[in-house]
Parts: C-alpha cells; sequence; structure tokens
C-alpha cells in the first residue's frame, strides 16, 4: 500500500467523464485521517478534515465529457487512511444519492470493478489527457467584417416596476410586470404607493417606417418625470409646480431604447389634478402646448410602437468572428451554443450555456473583445484538443469590459480565469497569487 508520510499529500489529476450523454448527479464521499480536496473544472467542491462531518459528503452536477479533475489525500501525523467503504476513505456514488449509507457508493476505477458498463476500456472514467476529444459544435457562422445583430422575439408593450425615492433616476425595480401603456401613471391619485416613489417603464419604441421620423411627446405628473431615448434625455421635469412639458426627438427606422420615469414626492400622483387622461402623449412632428394634439403613448397589442425583447436561443449555432467584425446581442440575453475568433462582442448579456472556444497555438491565444456584454452565465472551453493542452504559463483570452469572471471547462484543473488591469483583460493563467504582466 502507499507509505504515508508526515506533513505529505498524495495528488491525483487528469480528468473524469460523464459519458451518459446528459447531465448527471455525483455524490462523492471522503472520511481521510486527515484531510481530503476535490476540484472540478478549477472549481473546489469539497475540502475538509476528517473532523469536518459537513465536509465529508457533496454532490455535483456534472454535465456530459470530460472534466479536469484534482484528488488531493493530507497527512498530518499519526494513523492515516480511511474507511467510507472497505478499502478506501474515498468513494462515488454515480446516482446522486446525498446519503452516507456506504452501499451506496464505489471505489471509483477507469472501468470495471463495479463501475457502469458505459464505462470500457476504449472509453474510461478517468484519463490522463483529453484523448484528442473536442466537444464539437455545428458549423460556425463565420463574421468576416462589420456587424452581425442577432434580434430577439419581442412582445408588444413596456416592462413596468417601482423603485423607492423621489426623483430616482437611476435604480430599477426588482419585479416587472408588462403594460401597453403607462397605466399606473395615467391615474390621478392612485392609491398604494407610499408618500416617495418612482415609477419605472422600459422597453423599446420603433419607428416602422423607411425614413427619420420626428415625434414629440408631452410629460404632464404630479411631481416629476423623465423621458429617455436612447440614453438621451427628451423630457424631463422635477417640480411641485407640476407645470407640462414637452420635448422633440427625430428617429432613424427601426428599434430604440426608451425609458419612462414619473415620481411622486408626497401628496397626489399622477396627471396634474387630473385634468388630462394621461402622463405622457404623443404626436408626429413639432411639439405644441396644446395637450389635446397628443394621443396617449401607448402600444396597439400588435408590438408595432412599443416592446420588449425575449431572450433569444442561439445556442444551436457557433459564430466565428474575424479581427474587426462585431457580434451583437441585440441587447437581450442570447444562449450562443459557440463563439471564437478575434472580433468584438457588444450589447447584451449570455444565457445559460453559452460557450467562448478559445484557440490556444503554443504561447498565444485568441482573443475576443467584451463591450457592454453581461459574462455571469459564459463558459470557457478549448476550442480543440491542442488548445485543451497549453503550454505558457498565461494567455490574455478577452478584453473590452470584463464584468465578471465567467466558468472554466475542459483546461487542465491548474489553469484558471482572472480578471485583470481593473476589468479590461480576461486572463487564463496556471500562476498563483498576485501575476505581473511584463512588456
Amino acid at each position: 500500500g502507499y507509505v504515508w508520510w508526515n506533513y505529505s499529500s498524495a495528488v491525483y489529476s487528469g480528468y473524469v467523464w460523464n459519458r451518459s450523454g446528459e447531465t448527471q448527479n455525483w455524490t462523492f464521499i471522503q472520511n481521510l485521517d486527515d484531510s481530503c480536496l476535490i476540484v472540478i473544472d478549477g472549481q473546489t467542491v469539497l475540502s475538509g478534515r476528517l473532523n469536518e462531518e459537513a465536509s465529508r459528503i457533496v454532490t455535483v452536477a456534472v454535465t456530459p465529457g470530460p472534466h479536469a479533475f484534482e484528488l488531493r489525500f493530507g497527512q498530518h501525523t499519526g494513523a492515516a487512511g480511511g474507511s467510507v467503504i472497505p478499502g478506501s476513505g474515498f468513494g462515488i456514488d454515480l446516482q446522486g444519492r446525498h446519503s452516507t449509507a456506504s452501499a451506496n457508493f464505489v471505489i471509483p476505477y477507469a472501468y470495471g470493478n463495479g463501475m457502469p458498463e458505459i464505462y470500457t476500456e476504449a472509453e474510461p472514467f478517468f484519463t490522463t489527457t483529453l484523448n484528442g476529444y473536442v466537444e464539437t459544435p455545428s458549423s460556425a457562422v463565420e463574421i468576416e467584417a462589420g456587424t452581425l445583430a442577432l434580434r430577439s422575439d419581442f412582445m408588444p408593450g413596456l416592462l413596468f416596476g417601482e423603485v423607492s425615492g423621489y426623483t430616482n433616476w437611476v435604480d430599477m425595480p426588482a419585479t416587472t410586470t408588462v403594460d401597453l401603456k403607462t397605466s399606473v401613471a395615467n391615474v390621478y391619485g392612485s392609491p398604494g404607493h407610499g408618500s416617495t416613489f418612482t415609477l419605472v417603464y422600459s422597453g423599446t419604441i420603433w419607428n416602422r417606417t423607411d425614413q427619420d421620423v420626428t415625434w414629440s411627446f408631452m410629460m404632464d405628473y404630479d411631481d416629476a418625470g423623465r423621458l429617455v431615448i436612447d440614453q438621451t434625455n427628451v423630457v424631463i421635469l422635477a417640480n411641485d409646480s407640476c407645470v407640462k412639458k414637452t420635448g422633440t426627438v427625430t428617429l432613424s427606422p427601426g428599434p430604440h431604447d426608451i425609458e419612462l420615469r414619473f415620481s411622486e414626492n408626497t401628496g397626489k400622483d399622477g396627471p396634474w389634478s387630473g385634468t388630462l387622461p394621461w402622463a405622457i402623449g404623443i404626436k408626429e412632428g413639432a411639439a405644441t402646448t396644446t395637450w389635446q394634439d397628443y394621443t396617449m403613448l401607448e402600444d396597439p397589442g400588435n408590438g408595432s410602437l412599443l416592446t420588449i425583447p425575449i431572450s433569444a436561443d442561439f445556442s444551436n449555432a457557433s459564430f466565428n468572428l474575424a479581427s474587426g467584425a462585431t457580434l451583437d446581442l441585440g441587447g437581450s440575453e442570447c444562449a450562443v451554443g459557440g463563439l471564437s475568433g478575434s472580433g468584438t462582442v457588444t450589447n447584451g448579456s449570455f444565457a445559460a450555456d453559452s460557450v467562448y472556444r478559445v484557440k490556444i497555438d503554443g504561447e498565444t491565444s485568441s482573443c475576443v473583445t467584451f463591450n457592454g456584454v453581461d459574462l455571469t452565465n459564459l463558459t470557457v472551453m478549448p476550442a480543440d484538443a491542442a488548445s485543451a493542452e497549453p503550454t505558457a504559463p498565461m494567455y490574455i483570452i478577452a478584453t473590452g469590459a470584463i464584468n465578471t469572471k465567467p466558468t472554466l471547462s475542459g483546461f487542465p484543473s491548474k489553469y484558471k480565469l482572472i480578471v485583470a488591469n481593473n476589468g479590461t483583460q480576461l486572463w487564463l493563467t496556471s500562476q498563483g497569487g498576485t501575476v505581473l504582466l511584463l512588456k
């Protein structure tokens, strides 16, 4: 058996495979004197000592394919080993029953010895390399120049919610509903909102013609309001006299971001004294001071004027960006099956299961620029078998505005992602602690 020296650790590393073709829950258990560490895809899933009962068991959702795997057993002094199941201080339950019953667990082998029959000599449970494996995406759409915009589906209306505070022009509602018009703001003296609050409506306003259109708006609200289109104030008022305010904007054909806010500072709220039948009106052409010239801002129910985006699903599509080319996510959440190359991604967020495939060639790598994109749901994976075995200690794989660290999968466990240089770079690195980039 293994000779345990004092203050030593036994380290196992490589890849663990889910060959079932579907996501499975696996339960790991350890009862080792003195400690055990399990790392999957660079994430610590279990870390503890023998006397820490809460750390003895963990259940993990494992997606199909290979995953970088590292297992460490640590010895302090004295006796060593364990007895979860006969002959081992470590076991796995591939049915994910999250129980400490020893009968549920097997000692994991590459194949055989109680492992499921899907694990064979040709396709084992453990491997030291990826054996040339690459999860092959569908043929990529080649974006060689210009901008490809991924348009979402749309729902008629605006998102409506409420935030606290008078003239709160910043915070967004925690919960929202869909409204074809500014229904709550249109009612004078509507109850149930407290003394100071701000109503928020947001979405897209459309110029459905083939030429520029000029629209004027009239806002009338007790006590304040603001209309913003394409990040520009069109109408803004904030005073107790509640004077009607107008503003004019010229919009090119297509969609434009719109946000309306109506704010109350104690007393009655809504159109001043209930004279006007709406809080926001619209007319084509130049502004006038006669409210009867305007009609209530409202979508007729077919999405011809006001819409909100619905998440777009491009999970079966892959996009390869040439340098200088841009992929526009359309201002909404998009599931992107594969992203590669060295271009720019803008305007939106990634939905779950979106993948960025990094191409590595020796000491260089592909590098995508992200501008105005939420990376929370993005997974970074190797583009091919060679990329899955990087040799350099550090690669810059993304630049731009890196707002969060994506998930890493398919690379050796010593590699991790670091958001660096004040959020302007994303590094794939095997180096720990402080990393200095020398030029």
